[in-house]
């Protein structure tokens, strides 16, 4: 299968470590948040609704350009992918 070429514009962010922060964020209306190398979920967060914001500001650290949009898009689809595969995050 060939894969398309990543238009000039698209700039992949050098991140190597990830940071990831739970909290209640009722306060800024969100569910998560990203900002250099680290994602801040709610941790109220649960099932494949938490795998979706997790990816999504995933996308956000590694490509800080994109439009809203597309990371939404991005997200849901990443989530969508691997939610049929299978995965699930085991509650400690």
């Amino acid at each position: 299968m060939l894969m398309g070429k990543t238009p000039r514009g698209v700039r992949f962010a050098p991140v190597k470590r990830v940071k990831v922060i739970h909290g209640k964020f009722g306060r800024e209306r969100a569910w998560g948040m990203a900002e250099g190398h680290t994602i801040w979920l709610d941790k109220r967060l649960r099932g494949r609704r938490r795998l979706e914001i997790t990816l999504h500001e995933l996308v956000h650290l590694l490509y800080p350009e994109e439009t809203e949009e597309n990371v939404d898009a991005a997200g849901k689809l990443l989530s969508k992918v691997l939610w049929k595969e299978g995965w699930r995050k085991v509650e400690e």
